[in-house]
């Protein structure tokens, strides 16, 4: 959470099984500090019941442990795509 406040994230991994805090509860303080910020959250639980606690909290996503290196490729390059997008949407002139 402090490192958040230090330095630039493009997006957060969360894993939800912190030592001395929830996982939700950090990622709570930092969509205080900067609510644009993309947190997925990670699990090795397996429990449905986080995927909706991760939805309500607002997260991007959740992603299982171990994590699959092609899997998070991928869902980080679809991220990143659908930003450039927004971005190059915005840069565009009306009309």
């Amino acid at each position: 959470v402090d490192r958040v406040r230090e330095e630039r994230f493009d997006l957060v991994l969360m894993d939800l099984d912190l030592p001395g805090i929830d996982g939700l509860e950090a990622a709570r303080r930092i969509h205080r500090y900067d609510p644009s910020l993309e947190i997925f959250a990670l699990t090795a639980s397996g429990d449905p019941a986080d995927e909706r606690r991760v939805k309500n909290e607002g997260l991007a996503g959740l992603l299982p442990k171990p994590l699959v290196f092609s899997h998070l490729q991928h869902v980080l390059s679809e991220r990143l795509a659908l930003r450039r997008t927004a971005a190059s949407s915005e840069l565009r002139p009306n009309g």
